[in-house]
């Protein structure tokens, strides 16, 4: 059995969060993040690709690396899931740098 999650409302919600011009970078990065995921999930992948990447633009100026973390994780496994070697390993350089440095 298959459930259909209608995710226009969601998307909606998400994207006023992003553009409310908050100045918390991390909610804002956590929310284009979530985004991006919704993005995906309904198959718009040009929209999901450019939520992920403001997602990591603002959290990678923020000092929360379980959140860069986990944006990292996010997008890495979204340019896996489209076949996209070369981003897929940019990112998954960046991960392995900032968690050098979180050592």
């Amino acid at each position: 059995m298959s459930v259909r999650i209608d995710l226009t409302d969601k998307k909606e919600e998400i994207r006023r969060l992003c553009q409310l011009g908050s100045n918390c970078r991390e909610e804002r990065g956590f929310s284009a993040t979530h985004l991006a995921y919704c993005y995906q999930k309904t198959e718009d992948n040009k929209e999901a690709e450019k939520y992920y990447l403001l997602g990591i633009q603002l959290l990678e100026k923020v000092n929360n690396v379980g959140l860069k973390e986990e944006a990292y994780f996010a997008i890495i496994s979204f340019y896996q899931e489209t076949e996209q070697p070369k981003q897929r390993r940019f990112y998954e350089n960046k991960l392995v740098e900032l968690q050098k440095k979180s050592i």
